[in-house]
Formats: structure tokens, sequence, C-alpha cells
């Protein structure tokens, strides 16, 4: 009798431990989850997140890594660099906001292609001004400057008007590549700027009109030189266009190729 009663109190201990445990399972609330927008990293121990890498700066690189020693460099007006295949130009500060004039000419003319006296070597294409100046987001802009609304008296508040209803047009925004050795200057790249056919240093569409030009032909194209002087900057280059506006006999040929001159 004694046995049997010790039996019973046995079970009973076991049960009530195992309910016990049950219910303390029910009372635990689940791990709370990672409140970083997923499960955690795989790898990171106990849950916790590995803590994330800045992203890649996309600002301007240190002046070694854009300008190498492979670079072939000349000094003047603006510093000149070719590197890889690439026109590097660079840019004082004291340059930037200064009026610069841009005069393009032939060089030598294309073969047959006339518009009454015009298309010789020597025949200036076109003058403009222009102006570097230094943009947000690590840009320079090039803006090409109009004269045509003026006031010449500083403390006068025409003046001041002129100025603040004459903005001038950007052209052309280049990423700064690079600040100078000294970070008192800009490194641009302007090589897609002379490889391709615009108005600020080729034909505009009045000239491509009078010679029967149409588009370049960017495979027969090419920069022949880029050098700086102390008080200049001298490019050169060969443009060779399509011929627009009548049959390729009558025109000399499909192609026209002039060899143009610029000159800052």
């Amino acid at each position: 009798m004694i046995n049997k009663y010790i039996k019973l109190v046995c079970v009973a201990m076991v049960a009530g431990s195992m309910m016990a445990a049950q219910a303390q399972d029910r009372r635990t609330p689940p791990p709370t989850p990672p409140t970083n927008g997923g499960t955690a990293p795989t790898g990171a121990p106990n849950g916790t997140a590995r803590p994330t890498m800045p992203p890649a700066s996309k600002g301007p690189k240190p002046y070694k890594e854009v300008v190498t020693d492979k670079a072939k460099s000349q000094s003047g007006l603006f510093k000149v660099h070719f590197v890889d295949d690439k026109y590097l130009l660079e840019i004082a500060d004291n340059m930037l906001g200064r009026d610069l004039l841009v005069v393009n000419r032939i060089g030598k003319g294309a073969a047959g292609v006339r518009n009454g006296f015009s298309g010789f070597a020597g025949d200036i294409i076109s003058e403009s001004v222009i102006r570097f100046e230094k943009g947000p987001e690590d840009k320079i802009f090039l803006n090409k400057i109009s004269f045509r609304e003026r006031a010449t008296d500083s403390t006068n508040g025409m003046y001041r008007s002129v100025l603040n209803s004459s903005i001038q047009p950007i052209l052309y925004a280049f990423k700064i590549e690079a600040f100078g050795k000294d970070s008192t200057s800009s490194v641009i790249d302007v090589t897609s700027l002379l490889n391709s056919d615009n108005d600020l240093l080729f034909f505009d569409a009045g000239d491509k009109r009078s010679f029967s030009l149409g588009g370049v032909q960017p495979d027969k194209s090419y920069i022949v030189s880029v050098k700086t002087f102390p008080n200049n900057l001298n490019i050169r280059t060969v443009k060779t266009y399509s011929r627009g506006g009548a049959a390729p006999s009558a025109l000399g040929g499909a192609a026209a190729s002039f060899r143009i001159w610029q000159q800052f």
C-alpha cells in the first residue's frame, strides 16, 4: 500500500513539472526579428548586422590618379595633359570668371567646297567670347558671353539691372576630375568637346548650309594637336562632313574634310 502511494506521488510530481515547463514556454515571447529591413546577414554572430561600408566617393579623384606619370604635360595659359588618349585641361582658379576670345578658322580648306570667296585656308569661321566658372557638385561651367545688352557704369542702377536681366547661357558642364596639387586649379576632360561637332569650335548651322555640309563623320575626324602658350591655347583638328543638298557627283564627292584651327 505504501509503495503504491509513493509511485502515485512521483507520477504527480513529474506531471506537474512538465506542465510548468510548458506554461513557461508559452509565456516566453519569441525573439524580436532584426529591425534593419530583413534577416540578419549570413554569418553574423547572434543575429547582429554587419556594419555597412560607406559608398565609394564619386567626387574628384586624387591628382596623381588622374594626371599620372604617363601624362605628357604642357604649361601655359592653361596646363594641358595628354594621358590615356584623353586631353585634360587644368584651369587655375585665377582664370575662372575671365572673358576669353575664341577664334575658329579654316587651316586647310576642303577640295571643291566653296561659297563664293569663302572656304579657303585662313578664313575665319566664327568668333565668340567664353568664360569658365565653377559650379555646384564639383563642376566647371563653360558660358558663352553675349554683349547684345550692356552697361558700362558700374555705379549706376541700370548696370545692375542689365546684369540681373542677362544671365549668360551655360553651354557645357564639365566634371572636375581632380583638383591641382596645391588645390588652386581644377582638371577637366575636354576630349568629348573637341571630338564632337558643335557651334562653339566648328561650323554653325548657317555655315553648313552655305557649304552644303551634312553631319560630321566621327571615324574620319580626329584631334591633331593641343598646344598651350603663355597667352593662348592652340587646337588643331580635322573634321570630315558628309555632303548634302545635291548629288555627290555635283559636289565633287560624298564627303568634305577640313583642317580647323581653334585659338583661345
